[in-house]
């Protein structure tokens, strides 16, 4: 049965709001009120989010916001009436003068949205609606129990949906649809109902699937290929496209789904068209919602995070395996004369002299350079997969490969006009990563550009070739022709202008500020694409050549590592300042310092998201001090996008050279400054958590904070009475020119007053102060007298239960020996064993309300709304 448990005087709220904040705010005060959930201010946050997503406004003056609330234990609605609308940005435009609020707890969903579904679908009846504009809150409670409730089960039923097989009329239409709404809550179930209640009427039989929380009345991959048209209502994208390649599809807004349902399955019929494979990394289509925003993460951002994700286990590989090789006799400023490596030619050296640590060195070496050789064309081949599928894999990383060759013997020199002839050392025209990632975009752009009109020619064999020759062929030349002649130039110019910026960052010393904005970004996000975006800036000098800057990723090493060393703090020197993790997050912090060491900063992001405002300015002011610290140690990092303690541990660090100098060696004991800023920056970082976990539970936690405020304000707002009735006298006595000595009287008078209230708000606040501490030993106190009286009755009880029994029993044997003839007496004796029974299931009764009084801690909560009232009459202020 459905409860709502929110008071029937508060279900219904006839009342004006400014805004749509107001409104939401109003309900979680509303469930704060009843006792629902704990944390009023996230329900309202959870309320607020799922509008940003998309109006919850379906028109006709409708508002239904939703959401779900995590202490909430059951599904919960309210009712808002107003008289003059609020703007709440719905689809039809007009104004919302009635908010049906659709509560749902976070756990136990498949109760939970069975409810909703069955309230939400049920708004779609003007009679329903009708019953929510004008009952009363027990007539509407009434209704749902027993009119929208019982009636859904059997319009939902499986039954009237899926096992109806009759013979299709050709003349009638066959739809399958989806809907889904950001959320997955209301809009999908509204939107499939007006649908389904439409269909009919246009004789078309119609099965829709709804994607909410969870998929309900999933589509058969029969159903599918028998339909004549695919409806496609959605506010996201959705589960398994693909089911619906070479069918017609016909898109829409959810929203419109709901208010012109006869209108969208009219325009299903004359609009939909088939949809090929397009050109996507999936090789599939793929369907966006209608108006959906992009965020950071996609689009071109999330192309690039593909190729960066393909890149790092190349790039890491590589500087690690660099790193070792000190450890076989690498070294700069050698020759192979003393059996040592020369690290700028190490192929054209003749091996006989090598010593044995030598030949080693050599194959480690050679591997640590196929890595660095393959990451950049890897990069670009892998954008141009994100964009265009595998078939932009070859032109993508062919390109990138040949952009990243330092004497550019494949792109055009102007000042020598041929092509090649530039310096490798001096002049170095490879573009690493800004030329894989232009490679990357454009490449796969043009795939996906020309592969949009050769879809559509049908001939076998020209589909065939044209992944395995075509596109390769063109598509490698044409861009290459570009890059050769115009394209590098401005990616050249650019790399030029970044190597510059940091030579006079280093010539007026403020290097340090890279540092710090670098260690903020890659703590801003955690792993996310802001951290991935600083992580490529610090390994783009680290490429020989004039650019080559190890310390920048020696910043990286430092800040990746910071969040999880800040948890760690926080975990076990934490009680030292007053803050206290509870055993989860103990264990959880733990686990983020592992990660932390293994250069992995997602293990901090449960703790992000679960208090954000006192971790996330935390982390980003630990990162801060860490990059700035970094910079004047001067260690570097030879691994890129790669950090943490693991890679001291891996030989990838040591004293990074000048700018553009030699490339560095490890030195082991000089990397050991790599510590000091991890150590301080992680410390600060876990002070501020300190700090910020003060500020915010003071304000959440006071049990009198809120009657201290209202104190504060009530002493505002009389001194302020006072002061403008002391002003208007003033004024008045300048004109009336009264007697001298009767203003100083009354301004002697008001004075006082004004210095009573002073003396009594003080004197108020400070016994608020002191009935803190009193009113916790007083529960305290009584809670274990409670506890003792109801251990008395209890045992009370029970005694009289043993000496009812012992009556019955008693009563009994007696009734044995009574002929039956007798009825009277016999009859007598029957009753009066019932009486008994009755006499020890009250007692029973009585037994268990007592528990139900101790465990739920009534007498402590009634005691709590005693003290809160005592300490409310100290609000009053008399003069």
């Amino acid at each position: 049965m459905y409860e709502n448990n929110i008071a029937l005087e508060q279900l219904i709220i006839n009342k004006d709001f400014s805004s749509i904040e107001d409104a939401l705010k109003e309900i979680a005060n509303l469930l704060k009120t009843n006792n629902l959930i704990k944390d009023q201010n996230k329900a309202f946050q959870n309320l607020l989010a799922r509008e940003k997503q998309i109006s919850t406004g379906v028109g006709d003056g409708i508002a239904i916001p939703h959401a779900e609330i995590e202490d909430l234990l059951e599904p919960k609605i309210a009712v808002i009436r107003t008289k003059k609308g609020i703007d709440w940005k719905s689809i039809d435009g007009k104004n919302v003068n009635l908010i049906i609020a659709i509560l749902v707890p976070a756990t136990n969903r498949d109760k939970h949205f069975e409810i909703l579904t069955k309230l939400s679908s049920s708004l779609v009846d003007p009679k329903n609606i009708e019953k929510f504009r004008k009952a009363n809150a027990k007539e509407l409670v009434s209704y749902i129990e027993n009119n929208i409730l019982k009636d859904q089960v059997d319009e939902n039923s499986d039954e009237k949906n899926n096992s109806v097989e009759k013979k299709i009329d050709r003349k009638e239409v066959f739809i399958v649809g989806i809907t889904t709404c950001p959320t997955g809550v209301a809009h999908t179930f509204m939107a499939a109902k007006a649908l389904e209640q439409e269909a009919p009427n246009h004789n078309i039989r119609l099965r829709i699937e709804k994607q909410g929380q969870m998929t309900r009345d999933q589509l058969k991959a029969s159903e599918i290929a028998e339909a004549d048209y695919v409806l496609l209502a959605i506010g996201k994208g959705i589960d398994d496209p693909e089911r619906f390649n070479g069918k017609k599809i016909y898109q829409v807004q959810i929203a419109k789904a709901m208010v012109e349902p006869g209108k969208v399955l009219e325009d299903t019929i004359k609009n939909a068209r088939i949809k090929t494979q397009s050109g996507g990394g999936s090789e599939a289509t793929e369907i966006k919602a209608v108006g959906e925003k992009k965020s950071f993460n996609e689009g071109p951002i999330r192309h690039l995070l593909s190729g960066i994700s393909y890149m790092i286990p190349f790039i890491a590989f590589a500087g690690i395996l660099l790193g070792l090789t000190t450890a076989f006799g690498y070294d700069i400023g050698f020759t192979n004369a003393d059996g040592i490596i020369d690290p700028t030619n190490p192929l054209n050296q003749t091996t006989e002299s090598f010593a044995p640590q030598g030949y080693a060195a050599l194959a480690i070496s050679n591997l640590a350079g196929m890595g660095f050789t393959l990451f950049v064309p890897i990069l670009g081949g892998f954008i141009g997969v994100s964009i265009a599928g595998r078939k932009a894999l070859a032109p993508s990383m062919m390109l990138s490969l040949v952009l990243n060759d330092a004497s550019g013997t494949s792109v055009f020199n102007y000042q020598e006009g041929r092509f090649g002839g530039f310096d490798p050392n001096s002049n170095p025209v490879a573009l690493g990563f800004f030329g894989a990632i232009a490679a990357g975009y454009l490449v796969g752009y043009l795939i996906l550009w020309f592969t949009k009109y050769t879809n559509k020619v049908e001939n076998q064999a020209f589909q065939t070739i044209l992944p395995l020759i075509i596109i390769p062929l063109l598509f490698t030349f044409i861009p290459w022709v570009f890059f050769a002649f115009i394209g590098y130039l401005p990616l050249y110019w650019l790399g030029v202008g970044l190597n510059d910026l940091i030579n006079i960052l280093i010539d007026v010393n403020l290097l340090w500020m890279v540092g710090a904005i670098l260690g903020m970004m890659i703590c801003f996000d955690l792993g996310g694409p802001v951290n991935k975006m600083a992580m490529v800036i610090a390994a783009l000098f680290l490429a020989p050549g004039a650019s080559y800057l190890p310390l920048l990723n020696g910043v990286a090493a430092v800040c990746v590592a910071i969040p999880p060393m800040i948890l760690v703090w926080a975990a076990y020197a934490g009680p030292l300042l007053g803050f206290r993790m509870d055993e989860d997050d103990k264990v959880n912090a733990t686990s983020a310092g592992i990660m932390g060491f293994f250069g992995v900063t997602e293990g901090s992001i449960p703790f992000a998201a679960k208090d954000p405002k006192v971790y996330m300015p935390s982390f980003m002011i630990g990162g801060f001090f860490a990059g700035m610290i970094a910079i004047f140690t001067g260690v570097g990092n030879s691994v890129a996008l790669f950090g943490g303690p693991i890679i001291y541990l891996a030989g990838g660090m040591g004293q990074s050279p000048d700018l553009g100098g030699q490339i560095m060696s490890t030195d082991y004991a000089y990397a050991l400054l790599y510590f000091i800023p991890l150590i301080i920056g992680s410390f600060i970082g876990f002070l501020m958590v300190s700090l910020l976990n003060k500020v915010y539970s003071n304000k959440n936690n006071k049990l009198s904070y809120e009657l201290k405020k209202d104190l504060k304000s009530d002493k505002k707002k009389q001194t302020k009475g006072i002061k403008v009735e002391l002003k208007g006298f003033k004024k008045d006595f300048k004109k009336a020119k009264i007697d001298q000595k009767e203003y100083q009287k009354k301004e002697l008078e008001l004075n006082n007053k004004l210095s009573l209230i002073e003396k009594k708000y003080q004197e108020n606040f400070d016994k608020l102060t002191q009935y803190d501490d009193d009113f916790k030993k007083y529960v305290a106190d009584n809670i274990s007298n409670a506890k003792k009286q109801f251990l008395d009755q209890k045992e009370q009880f029970k005694k009289e239960i043993l000496d009812y029994k012992a009556k019955i029993k008693e009563l009994k044997n007696q009734k044995k020996a009574i002929n039956k003839e007798e009825t009277k007496e016999y009859q007598d004796l029957k009753d009066k064993i019932k009486d008994y029974k009755k006499l020890i299931e009250a007692d029973k009764s009585k037994i268990s309300d007592l528990h139900f009084k101790y465990l739920n801690k009534e007498f402590a909560n009634t005691k709590k709304l005693e003290y809160r009232k005592k300490l409310s009459n100290y609000l009053v202020i008399n003069v």
